[in-house]
């Protein structure tokens, strides 16, 4: 009955969401936004199942801009190849690290910098216990989330987020 309920939920808010002319905050921010960006009902129902859509509100109020643009790219970008992002930090480069950058607008001299950043807390990241049992989901927004923390705190001068 419960998985019915939120069935019923899930689908009031998909069918909504595509009448809306409207700026659908749910389909275009928050985690699903992020993933999903070419799909509404499923960015909708990943928000939903994921937090109840409290990441798609929060992120719209807080900041407009991660609902769309660099930030979000770079968030699907981890997401889709986030095994071969997860490789080549623990190597300490690779293209898709380059490329990841190359969309937030870093400049190509803070590269080798910034991964060694990035890859530090990776290592971090990666020896908590129960790493290894989380979703992918998981693990692409925690790296997403440390990147970014990284490029904002430490890079915002090398790096042209928009």
């Amino acid at each position: 009955m419960k998985s019915n309920f939120k069935m019923l939920i899930i689908a009031s808010f998909c069918m909504i969401s595509l009448t809306a002319e409207a700026r659908n905050v749910w389909r275009e921010c928050g985690i699903g936004g992020m993933i999903f960006t070419k799909t509404g009902w499923a960015a909708i129902t990943s928000n939903i199942i994921w937090d109840a859509g409290t990441s798609a509100t929060s992120s719209n109020i807080s900041s407009e801009d991660l609902c769309e643009g660099p930030t979000a790219s770079v968030a699907n970008f981890v997401h889709g190849s986030y095994a071969v992002i997860e490789e080549q930090t623990v190597i300490g480069g690779g293209d898709h690290l380059v490329a990841m950058l190359d969309i937030l607008g870093c400049e190509k001299s803070s590269h080798d910098t910034i991964i060694k950043t990035v890859r530090g807390n990776f290592t971090n990241t990666i020896s908590q216990p129960g790493y290894e049992s989380q979703s992918k989901l998981d693990k692409a927004k925690n790296y997403h989330t440390n990147l970014m923390n990284s490029v904002n705190k430490n890079f915002s001068t090398q790096c042209h987020v928009i």
